[in-house]
């Protein structure tokens, strides 16, 4: 049996960096439905260690999956794991130990979880009404979990920062602003730290590329620059980023049903 821990976590400076010349073509495509029958998947997220990829829908009649990632490197190795509630989560996130596992779409909701990365294990002990327009697209946290940003799509994209008292926990969360994405018709719909938070990855709702963005200081909206598209494959409407530890493959879904994975030329 594979140990948890058996493979190298997150580390801050271990990347290439993603730049505005950097090159991304397809690699790999899976059909969710057609291998797992699963549909409106609209979010991913990796576990810290990289075995484990949570999977957030849409619709409020199908669950939540999460599968394990046998291979990081090759998507069509990966198997489910577990299946688990229901609800419209168009933005989701795992913290660092797997402890605690966030969803939503006009409210973020909370779970705790007794064992760590077990949805089985969960408790819902936290809601926070987010704010601004639009539904939550994406969902993520600095490395110390003290900060909170929510992506908010459809009705003008913007981020919203808030402090968190207990790391972690939103159910303390503090507003401190909203950043408005540029250009201001973006409708942009996820949102994940790159190059050790000097910028952050976004996907599109609509027909454009996946792109990035750059700040002046790292995990802030500091200076939150206009978006800058990725180069490579004119693959559109590909959502939910999420980043391996390189930086050097792209996992994203295409129209709620196909994961592709982008790698870096």
């Amino acid at each position: 049996m594979r140990r948890r821990g058996s493979r190298s976590i997150r580390k801050e400076g271990v990347y290439q960096e993603i730049t505005s010349t950097t090159i991304f073509n397809v690699e790999k495509s899976v059909n969710l439905t057609t291998k797992f029958n699963f549909d409106t998947i609209r979010a991913i997220r990796f576990s810290r260690d990289y075995e484990l990829a949570f999977l957030f829908t849409q619709s409020g009649s199908v669950p939540h999956y999460v599968l394990n990632v046998v291979d990081i490197n090759n998507i069509d190795t990966w198997t489910l794991k577990e299946t688990w509630g229901n609800g419209d989560y168009r933005g989701g996130h795992v913290n660092n130990n797997g402890t605690k596992v966030y969803g939503g779409l006009l409210s973020l909701i909370q779970f705790n979880l007794s064992t760590p990365y077990l949805m089985s294990s969960r408790t819902q002990v936290a809601t926070l009404t987010v704010g601004g327009t639009g539904f939550i697209g994406g969902v993520t946290m600095n490395p110390d979990e003290t900060k909170l940003f929510v992506q908010k799509y459809n009705s003008g994209s913007a981020i919203r920062e808030f402090n968190l008292i207990t790391p972690g926990d939103i159910s303390g969360a503090v507003f401190v602003r909203e950043v408005p994405f540029l250009p201001v018709n973006s409708v942009e719909s996820s949102l994940t730290f790159i190059n050790n938070g000097n910028g952050t990855l976004n996907g599109s709702n609509a027909s454009e590329p996946p792109k990035f963005r750059t700040v002046s200081e790292p995990y802030t909206l500091n200076n939150l620059s206009a978006s800058i598209n990725l180069s490579g494959d004119n693959i559109f409407r590909i959502y939910g980023n999420e980043i391996n530890q390189n930086q050097d493959l792209i996992y994203g879904i295409d129209s709620s049903t196909v994961l592709h994975q982008l790698k870096r030329n």
